[in-house]
C-alpha cells in the first residue's frame, strides 16, 4: 500500500517533512501521499522530531481517524494479529506434546 512504510527515514525526508508540515501546513494525509508512507508513520515521525506533542494533535488526525483508509489499516492489522495468534497456538501444540 505504502512502498516506503517501514523503511528508514533519510535526512532529506526529514527535512521535507519539516517543510511540508511546518511551512506548507499540509495535513498528515497529504504528507502520507507525498512520502508514500502510512499516515501513522507520518504521525510517529512528527512526534519523534518534536513537531507535535502527541499523536492526536497532528493536523488532519481526526480526518484520518474517520477515513476508510484508517479502517482498512486497522482491519489489516487485526488480521495479521489473528494469524500470528493462530501460528503461536499451532507451535505451542507441536512443542508442548
Amino acid at each position: 500500500m505504502f512502498k516506503n512504510a517501514g523503511e528508514p527515514w533519510t535526512e532529506n525526508e526529514d527535512n521535507q517533512l519539516n517543510k511540508l508540515y511546518n511551512v506548507d501546513m499540509l495535513d498528515i494525509m497529504e504528507i502520507s501521499n507525498i512520502h508514500n508512507r502510512a499516515p501513522g508513520g507520518i504521525i510517529s515521525r512528527l512526534c519523534k522530531n518534536n513537531y507535535i506533542p502527541n499523536r492526536t494533535s497532528a493536523r488532519g488526525y481526526m480526518t484520518y481517524k474517520n477515513s476508510d483508509l484508517y479502517k482498512q489499516i486497522v482491519s489489516a492489522n487485526k488480521e495479521k494479529e489473528y494469524k500470528l495468534y493462530r501460528y503461536k497456538r499451532i507451535l505451542e501444540n507441536i512443542f508442548n506434546r
